[in-house]
C-alpha cells in the first residue's frame, strides 16, 4: 500500500525549504547550514522495499516487535559526486520526508509515525510507524539506502577525505595506496580523513548486497 501510495504520487519536488522546521532541522544536525536548505530533488517511487534484519534471516527473537524495511531510492536523486561534503545524506533526509508524507495516506500506517535515528548515527534518520498484525503490535522501521551503482567504490574507502572544507578527526596513513600505484597527489599524505562519514554512505549502498547474500546463505 506504501508503494502504491508512492506511485501514485507521481514524481515529487521536494525542497528543503519547503519541508517543515523538523526537515531543515535534520539537515541542520548534519552540518549543512544554509547549503541544506537550497537542496532539493524529485522524488520518485522506490525500486523496491524488503524486509531486512533478524527478522528477514529468521535469527532474531520469535516475537520481535521491530521490523527493519529497506527502501530502495531511485539512482536518479543522486549525482556522482553526491557522496562529498553531506549531500547524499541532505537528499536521503528530503527522501525520507516525502517516504513519510506518503505514510499518511495509508490508514493502517498513518497512527504513530515518527522519526528516529539509525543506530543513533545522527546522518540517518529513518521513519517509524505502528501497525497491529494478528493482535500483534509492531513498529516498522523505513530504511533509506542506495544502490551499489550509485558511487565508484574507490570513493568509499575509509582513507579518504569526503569532507571538503573540514577538517576530519584522522591522519591519513603514509601508506594507505598500494605499492604499485603512482597516483599520489600532492600533499594527499597531509590531509585529515573520514573513516565513519565514509562507512555510514558505504552502509546504505551496501545494505541490499548484504540483505540478498545473508538470505541465500541462511
Amino acid at each position: 500500500k506504501l508503494v502504491k501510495a508512492m506511485v501514485d504520487a507521481g514524481d515529487v519536488v521536494v525542497k528543503a525549504s519547503d519541508t517543515g522546521n523538523q526537515a531543515v532541522s535534520i539537515l541542520d544536525c548534519m552540518g549543512m547550514g544554509s547549503a541544506g536548505r537550497d537542496l532539493c530533488i524529485t522524488a520518485t517511487a522506490p525500486e523496491t522495499m524488503e524486509i531486512v534484519g533478524s527478522v528477514a534471516s529468521e535469527t532474531g527473537e520469535k516475537k520481535c516487535s521491530d521490523v527493519d524495511i529497506a527502501v530502495l531510492m531511485p539512482d536518479s536523486l543522486f549525482s556522482h559526486k553526491d557522496f562529498v561534503s553531506y549531500r547524499y545524506f541532505g537528499k536521503r533526509a528530503l527522501y525520507l520526508r516525502h517516504l513519510a508524507s506518503c505514510l499518511f495516506k495509508v490508514k493502517s500506517l498513518a497512527k504513530n509515525v515518527k522519526y528516529e535515528w539509525l543506530n543513533n548515527d545522527a546522518l540517518k534518520p529513518v521513519v517509524v510507524a505502528g501497525v497491529v498484525i494478528d493482535g500483534a503490535a509492531l513498529r516498522l522501521r523505513f530504511i533509506p539506502c542506495a544502490s551499489q551503482n550509485c558511487f565508484e567504490v574507490q570513493k568509499l574507502h575509509p582513507y579518504r577525505n569526503n569532507i571538503k572544507g573540514v577538517h576530519a578527526a584522522l591522519p591519513r596513513p603514509l601508506d594507505w595506496r598500494p605499492v604499485e600505484s603512482t597516483r599520489v597527489k600532492m600533499n594527499e599524505n597531509k590531509e585529515l580523513v573520514t573513516p565513519s562519514y565514509t562507512h555510514s554512505i558505504a552502509e546504505d549502498v551496501l545494505m541490499m548486497v548484504n540483505c540478498t547474500y545473508l538470505r541465500e546463505r541462511c
